[in-house]
């Protein structure tokens, strides 16, 4: 994976636009800095997110008083339920889509990490439509 395609595959703004934009899986509304305004300070929940982090570390609940943004931070809009991650393996030009994965969180105990990952397990069989829609998406993201 060259530097280039590895910043493109991090992208998270990019990655949601292209996947509401081939309409395949539901994916939370993101809100790049840049974009953060007036119209994102309403009753709305939202996270904060930085680009640059992984494990659910830096993860927390924004409040429109918080404003600005971080730099290097995105908002993501919280939705109640379980969280997903799916994988896929690929060779640059085609897509195999493995399978998805719930992801668990465990708090810090002190409160710095309210969305700690801790870990995943399998995810309920998926329905062939289902299915089909992940393989649509991984091999569009290739494309892209």
């Amino acid at each position: 994976c060259t530097p280039i395609m590895l910043r493109q595959v991090r992208d998270v703004c990019r990655i949601a636009r292209f996947a509401t934009r081939c309409d395949s899986v539901l994916v939370p509304e993101i809100v790049s800095t840049a974009d953060a305004g007036a119209q994102y300070l309403g009753e709305r929940p939202w996270l904060v997110k930085r680009r640059r982090s992984s494990g659910g570390l830096g993860v927390r609940r924004w409040r429109p008083t918080d404003a600005p943004l971080p730099r290097g931070s995105y908002l993501q809009r919280e939705i109640a339920g379980a969280s997903y991650g799916a994988s896929y393996l690929s060779n640059g030009n085609d897509c195999r889509f493995l399978g998805l994965a719930e992801q668990l969180t465990q708090p810090a105990a002190d409160g710095s990490a309210p969305f700690r990952y801790a870990g995943s397990i399998a995810a309920p069989t998926l329905t062939a439509e289902e299915t089909k829609r992940f393989t649509m998406l991984g091999q569009g993201l290739v494309e892209e």
